[in-house]
């Protein structure tokens, strides 16, 4: 198995996905086209629903995406994770990023989920996934020591679009 290279998996990384924020007008309204897109919500995403910051204009971001294995030669916690991302000039994602990528993601393989590094909501983080039963938005209890299994996605933002768009 390679060594994991961080500095080559994230300064050579091109963006993954860019998503539209500030699309809707309310949080019902995104819930609705989420639900009528035949996407699924948990009961703590839902409830961590009500707590997103949404963009106030519309805007594009650009989304990255690396395996944690890619970042260390095994899975590690939170902490580690942010602070490595920290260090390379990305970091947390919008909270909108999640119901966002969920709702303008519709094609991801069965299968695949992606952890949404983004500033948590009480000690909630959102995941995107697509199972046989469906597409997911979920919610996760975490803390900063939680360990993430060296074959987790972790998606992030480049920090220095997120300067030109705001909190």
């Amino acid at each position: 198995m390679a060594q994991a290279n961080p500095e080559r998996a994230l300064r050579e990384r091109p963006p993954w996905k860019t998503v539209q924020l500030g699309t809707h007008g309310s949080l019902d309204l995104l819930r609705q086209e989420l639900i009528m897109a035949g996407c699924m919500i948990d009961d703590m995403a839902n409830d961590m629903f009500n707590s997103i910051i949404f963009a106030s204009q519309v805007v594009e971001i650009d989304l990255y995406w690396a395996g944690v294995t890619e970042l260390f030669d095994m899975g590690h916690n939170w902490r580690e994770i942010r602070s490595m991302l920290d260090h390379y000039g990305f970091g947390n994602c919008p909270q909108e990023v999640a119901p966002q990528l969920r709702r303008q993601f519709l094609e991801q393989k069965i299968g695949e989920s992606y952890w949404i590094v983004s500033r948590p909501i009480g000690s909630r983080l959102f995941s995107v996934s697509s199972e046989r039963n469906g597409l997911w938005l979920r919610g996760y209890e975490i803390d900063p020591q939680h360990r993430i299994a060296g074959d987790s996605k972790i998606v992030f933002c480049n920090k220095s679009q997120l300067a030109k768009i705001g909190p």
